[in-house]
């Protein structure tokens, strides 16, 4: 599943989210490629497992400049979202809509997990409307 990350009048994303079955490197791949076509500066890729955070670097004005920046573990990350008989889209979801009203309620306070998210994570996201896209 897709999710894009908006602030309203602006149809550009803030972030783009995607989940899939498994993390890879055509996973990976595929969300640099949406981040570039969508013009977005953050991307978080989440499996059961793990979640992938994507950033662009600046370092040139190509798909090249979207680089990995680090990797949480979704249980984790998604410890304040209730998890028991839900897919990840589903959690996922309702992880952003959380983030959106109040991330500071919604996004585990442990500095390993948090520190990732704090400088673009949470204001991409603060405040956003979230679409699903299928």
């Amino acid at each position: 599943m897709l999710f894009l990350v908006t602030h309203p009048p602006d149809p550009r994303p803030a972030l783009v989210v995607e989940t899939t079955g498994r993390i890879d490197a055509d996973a990976i791949d595929r969300l640099k490629q949406r981040m570039f076509g969508f013009g977005c500066s953050n991307g978080l890729l989440f499996d059961a497992v793990e979640c992938v955070i994507l950033r662009d670097t600046y370092s040139s004005l190509g798909i090249d400049s979207l680089e990995e920046d680090g990797r949480v573990p979704t249980e984790r990350l998604l410890a304040l979202v209730h998890g028991t008989g839900r897919t990840i889209d589903q959690r996922v979801l309702d992880w952003l809509q959380s983030m959106a009203a109040s991330w500071n309620t919604a996004l585990p306070l442990d500095s390993d997990v948090a520190a990732p998210f704090i400088t673009d994570i949470v204001p991409a996201v603060s405040g956003s409307y979230i679409r699903e896209v299928a």
